[in-house]
């Protein structure tokens, strides 16, 4: 197996509504998670291109917000950024359940629709983080709207990854449209299995990890994808301010295997170019294994469902209303 010398860093915030604050408190928590990104994205302006900070917007709800309470300035550095490829914006409105029928998978896109329409957002990729799955209808739908690919970070804990893990594959829709898609970890592996929290743990436990991965003969690639939350919030958490130190440091000292920032986009790219024509089709259903608050909200979840019924109505209203 091929020897690795690269490990693509993915620093976001993992957006869990409700899990660890109101949605209010949440929602303002997240605007000043973009604030903070920028920051560290001019202030790291001068660094190797390596070490440069990059921040991936996880989701296109969030996104949506920011550009519609923060003023204009701010909006005007944070479209700077993502023009230069310094922050990427993903294409779900947020991470979903099977629950959605088509027609509400189609809404969902609207808000990052609007993102490209009103402010010329390039919107690429799209990411799924904790959930054991996507629904099948994903794989026709993200490419009819110009995605590239999709990322996913199974969480194990509570069901289980699809095998082989860490690989992609182009996902082939009920329609027949493809998806490349890469079946990746968790976004707590960055931190937790591959030691990137700083540098004397990175020492510690990032060889081992490279070994491992070096010793499957069903792994093929010369790289390890790491997506980085904050170590002391992994949910819900501000920017770590720590990674482009790291960066820095690890690379300055000659350590390998060599670390870079990516953006989610970056590395979808990276895929295209490289494993793209040599990736595996696979089509079928790829459901989620579980789905907390469906059993444990059943009158939240019997409106929702019946909420469904009218969508098709409210689009063909929307549709003559001539705006999304």
């Amino acid at each position: 197996m091929p020897n690795i010398n690269t490990v693509y860093l993915i620093s976001h915030v993992h957006t869990d509504i409700g899990y660890t604050d109101p949605q209010n408190v949440l929602f303002r928590q997240q605007m000043a998670f973009i604030d903070q990104a920028i920051d560290l994205c001019e202030a790291t302006a001068d660094y190797p291109p390596e070490a440069r900070y990059k921040w991936t917007c996880e989701v296109a709800g969030m996104v949506e917000r920011y550009v519609n309470s923060r003023p204009g300035r701010q909006i005007d550095r944070f479209l700077k950024l993502h023009q230069a490829g310094r922050i990427a914006v993903t294409a779900m409105a947020y991470h979903w359940t099977p629950l959605l029928s088509p027609a509400a998978m189609v809404r969902s896109l609207y808000p990052a629709m609007r993102l490209r329409r009103d402010y010329g957002m390039r919107i690429t990729s799209a990411m799924q983080c904790d959930v054991d799955g996507a629904s099948w209808l994903w794989a026709d739908l993200l490419p009819a709207m110009g995605v590239r690919g999709l990322t996913l970070a199974i969480n194990p804990y509570r069901g289980a990854r699809p095998q082989p893990e860490m690989r992609a594959f182009w996902w082939e829709g009920p329609g027949g449209n493809r998806l490349l898609t890469f079946n990746g970890p968790h976004y707590a592996y960055g931190l937790f299995f591959y030691g990137l929290g700083g540098l004397a743990q990175a020492k510690a436990v990032l060889p081992e990890a490279v070994r491992r991965f070096e010793s499957r003969e069903d792994y093929p690639y010369d790289f390890l994808y790491a997506q980085v939350t904050h170590p002391a919030r992994p949910d819900n958490g501000p920017p770590y301010d720590a990674l482009s130190e790291l960066v820095l440091e690890w690379n300055v000292a000659g350590l390998t295997p060599r670390l870079e920032f990516v953006t989610v986009d970056d590395f979808i790219a990276m895929l295209h170019a490289r494993y793209a024509a040599d990736a595996p089709t696979w089509r079928g259903d790829w459901t989620d294994w579980w789905a907390d608050g469906v059993a444990s909200s059943a009158y939240e979840t019997a409106i929702s469902r019946g909420a469904e019924a009218l969508l098709p109505g409210v689009d063909l209203l929307a549709s003559q209303a001539g705006d999304v």
